[in-house]
């Protein structure tokens, strides 16, 4: 399986937030909310696929010698 790139991980959550957002209008009393909503999103995304990143990495690892038990 081929990892996500990191930009599209991050798009993606800012997208969920900006949806969210859709139905209740943009104005200025929560645009402060909307900022923090998205600065968390971009956050988790990139926390997202570094955890993918990592674990992709891991998987492609190959050992050549038995681990001893």
């Amino acid at each position: 399986m081929a990892i996500v790139d990191r930009d599209i991980y991050i798009r993606n959550h800012v997208m969920g937030v900006l949806v969210s957002y859709s139905g209740k209008g943009l104005n200025y009393s929560n645009m402060s909310e909307l900022a923090d909503s998205i600065t968390e999103a971009v956050l988790e995304g990139d926390s997202k696929w570094q955890e993918e990143r990592l674990c992709e990495e891991v998987r492609s690892v190959h050992l050549e010698e038995d681990i001893p038990q």
